[in-house]
Formats: structure tokens, sequence, C-alpha cells
């Protein structure tokens, strides 16, 4: 069984990835195709950092399950 993955910034160019993913799986018959999409949390150093944080964090976390839809 052959799994592919593939990493998404959402972009333009990661679409054209992902279709060209969805054509080598066609032709190697493989069974799994995985979007990946990882983000980093922004590194803040004073006081505020974990609120600010905590939101950064929710809006990156919408902007990928947008992106996955």
């Amino acid at each position: 069984m052959h799994t592919i993955l593939v990493p998404t910034d959402f972009s333009a160019t990661a679409k054209n990835a992902a279709l060209y993913a969805l054509a080598l799986a066609n032709q190697l018959n493989a069974k799994k195709i995985v979007l990946y999409n990882a983000y980093q949390t922004p590194v803040i150093g004073d006081a505020m950092a974990p609120s600010i944080a905590i939101i950064d964090m929710e809006s990156i976390q919408d902007f990928s399950q947008t992106g996955l839809r």
C-alpha cells in the first residue's frame, strides 16, 4: 500500500503540488493521500505572551481548517 504525503500551505503552488500528487497516486495505485499543514507558534517574550499566543494559535488553526475543506 502506497501513501503519499502532501505538505500544504494552501497557496496556489501547494494546490498544484496536490494535483500532481493525485495524478501520481493514480499511476502508483496509491490507497491514501495525506494533506499535511503545519504551523509554528509565534515566540513572544513579554507579559502579554500567553494571551497573544492563544489568539494567534486560534486564528492559525482556523486558517488551516478552512484550507482543508
